[in-house]
């Protein structure tokens, strides 16, 4: 399922002409609509998905055009908390190529974009597309992608789709010691068992939980003796007097 505002409209037919009979492709889109408007239609629709389906959710820009960005931010965090049961694509911001690139919106949504990756993270299992910064995939008004962009980000999508859908997680395997009985224990090898003794006159580095006072007594020991008196053949400048001071020059009559 995707669900987007206008910058949405017809990637749907798109995804669907990549994916063929393998999935079903349905686009829910509200031209001008806000984050808030999206995640109240679109809860009820994702809370029938499942592991094998996938919801991309592409919105936000209406927020930051009206200087919403905050809001737009809690709202789109929202939904893709209550999305936890399916797989989700987010979709950045995209660029907006009918203002200036010093623009405060242009700039707030480098901002919002940073932000929204940056608290991905912390969530997991949320895959992020960056639309793209390419001025050619744009409309000749530069605010919305024409063909050549909405076919280069179904691509995209389908990608994601795919890996997303087709990842597997391989198990972690452990070796068993069958003389110690004991999991993940490797066994001496020949050359270990003969060093014998030669290896107890051998004084090792301290491990890492001692490797503070380690530090500190190397330390102690390459800084100099501060008892010792440093003695020099310089000699002392007398103290001057204060009226014979650049400050206050001789006044003579």
């Amino acid at each position: 399922m995707i669900f987007g505002d206008s910058h949405a409209k017809g990637c749907a037919a798109e995804l669907s002409h990549l994916l063929k009979k393998d999935f079903e492709v349905l686009g829910f889109v509200t031209p001008g609509a806000g984050m808030k408007h999206m995640k109240d239609t679109s809860m009820g629709k994702t809370k029938q998905l499942s592991k094998e389906d996938v919801a991309v959710i592409w919105g936000g820009s209406n927020d930051i055009a009206k200087n919403n960005s905050s809001v737009g931010m809690k709202n789109l965090l929202e939904l893709v908390v209550n999305s936890t049961h399916t797989n989700v694509i987010l979709m950045s911001a995209p660029q907006r190529y009918d203002l200036m690139e010093i623009s405060c919106v242009n700039y707030e949504i480098e901002n919002f974009n940073r932000k929204l990756c940056n608290r991905l993270e912390r969530l997991g299992k949320v895959e992020m597309i960056d639309v793209g910064m390419d001025r050619s995939l744009y409309t000749r008004h530069g605010q919305h992608l024409k063909q050549k962009g909405k076919e280069s980000t179904a691509n995209k999508i389908a990608s994601t789709i795919k890996n997303m859908l087709n990842k597997k997680v391989e198990p972690i395997s452990v070796k068993w010691d069958m003389d110690n009985d004991t999991p993940g224990t490797p066994s001496a090898t020949a050359s270990e068992q003969g060093k014998g003794s030669d290896d107890e006159n051998v004084k090792m580095k301290p491990t890492y939980s001692h490797q503070e006072d380690y530090d500190k007594k190397e330390m102690i020991n390459v800084m100099p003796q501060l008892d010792t008196i440093r003695k020099t053949n310089r000699l002392k400048q007398p103290p001057s007097v204060t009226r014979e001071d650049f400050l206050w020059p001789k006044i003579t009559r």
